[in-house]
């Protein structure tokens, strides 16, 4: 579990020194007028694509639990679809994320639709760093920090 916690704030990290959002427009404007959301604050927001197989897995549920859990910020998820079990599992954090499902498809018609889970955390209203999330991104990020001794 630390592990996977360990993992995903190393993939953050690494994608927000390096790498720009580049549909950060469109997020900006899918939160904002499909969600309705206010992004002052400084918050976590994970856009998951509950029809995919890897979106709903016990490791990517389990990491991104902890990882939740450990920021302690407000957090939103966003559910491309009304998946019971998904939508229970993380309305059930202690933390209690505002569980939200995309209505009628709007994510596609933003450039929303991903093959993997998208986390992002803001801050002031931009996007401070931001990462795609799937099994195999996490054990090839595993792979690459145990060859490196981290």
């Amino acid at each position: 579990m630390k592990k996977q916690l360990f993992i995903i704030s190393a993939l953050l990290l690494l994608y927000s020194c390096k790498t720009p959002f580049e549909r950060e427009k469109e997020f900006f404007a899918y939160l904002k007028e499909v969600q309705r959301m206010e992004l002052s604050e400084k918050q976590l927001v994970l856009l998951m694509q509950t029809n995919f197989c890897g979106a709903c897995t016990e490791e990517v549920r389990a990491a991104l639990a902890s990882y939740i859990e450990a920021q302690n910020l407000k957090t939103t998820v966003v559910l491309s679809s009304n998946e019971k079990e998904v939508k229970a599992f993380f309305q059930e954090l202690p933390s209690s994320p505002d569980v939200r499902i995309d209505p009628a498809y709007k994510m596609e018609q933003y450039g929303m639709k991903f093959t993997s889970d998208l986390l992002v955390i803001f801050e002031e209203g931009r996007i401070v760093s931001w990462a795609f999330l799937d099994d195999k991104g996490l054990a090839r990020i595993g792979r690459n920090i145990d060859k490196n001794g981290i």
